[in-house]
């Protein structure tokens, strides 16, 4: 079955709610693959900032820690827009749209959707297929 022509469906957990549609917010998490099933490894973080109080010109004021990086093949969008932008490579967008909370969906990507977006210097081969696992933790509607 296929989400839209280059992307193909390979499994499929259905969630709850409601679906996911353009416009709305999601949380969700994410694991690349080559077609192979070699890991994409990209440089991530797993925790938002961590709040400490710092003090500034003699004032204490909130300020934030630094985030851990590591390669990782999962990432974590924590508050994504599902919207055509450019932080939300068109594979994944086309691939969550549909999908509702606590659903999950393993796709393969074809390179024009895919790899062949993505700037210089992303551990993407130009020209690659790009399966990912999608596990779409949340989803918040928009008015």
């Amino acid at each position: 079955m296929k989400v839209r022509p280059g992307i193909t469906l390979l499994k499929e957990v259905v969630g709850y709610g409601d679906v996911a549609e353009k416009g709305d917010r999601f949380e969700a998490v994410y694991k690349f693959f080559y077609n192979k099933g070699d890991p994409i490894l990209f440089n991530t973080c797993w925790h938002k900032p961590i709040p400490q109080l710092v003090t500034v010109d003699g004032k204490d004021v909130i300020g934030w820690g630094p985030m851990e990086m590591r390669q990782s093949n999962v990432v974590y969008q924590y508050d994504g827009w599902l919207a055509r932008q450019s932080d939300l490579l068109p594979g994944i967008y086309y691939s969550v749209l549909g999908m509702k909370t606590m659903g999950y969906r393993h796709v393969k990507i074809a390179p024009h959707f895919m790899a062949n977006s993505m700037g210089d210097g992303t551990p993407i081969k130009k020209g690659s297929i790009v399966k990912v696992e999608i596990y779409l933790i949340a989803v918040r509607k928009t008015a």
